[in-house]
């Protein structure tokens, strides 16, 4: 497994709570409350009224699958 380092602009967000940290929001939580706008969403993807931000720690598209999962890749 690669541990690539978190880079200085997410640890910003993170630290500031811009970016929910470990112990913020989870995915499903931001379905019923999203952290960001649906505005702002769709200032860049028109089609699109929700983004979920996920939390630390990171895992990689091959992490996320072997645990069976992929279905937002």
């Amino acid at each position: 497994m690669i541990d690539l380092p978190i880079p200085e602009g997410l640890k910003r967000l993170l630290a500031s709570r811009v970016w929910p940290p470990a112990d913020g929001a989870s995915v499903n939580e931001q379905q019923l409350r999203p952290i960001i706008p649906a505005e702002r969403v769709r200032n860049f993807a028109e089609d699109e009224t929700l983004i979920c931000l996920q939390p630390p720690p990171f895992p990689t598209i091959a992490q996320v699958r072997a645990a069976g999962g992929a279905v937002d890749f």
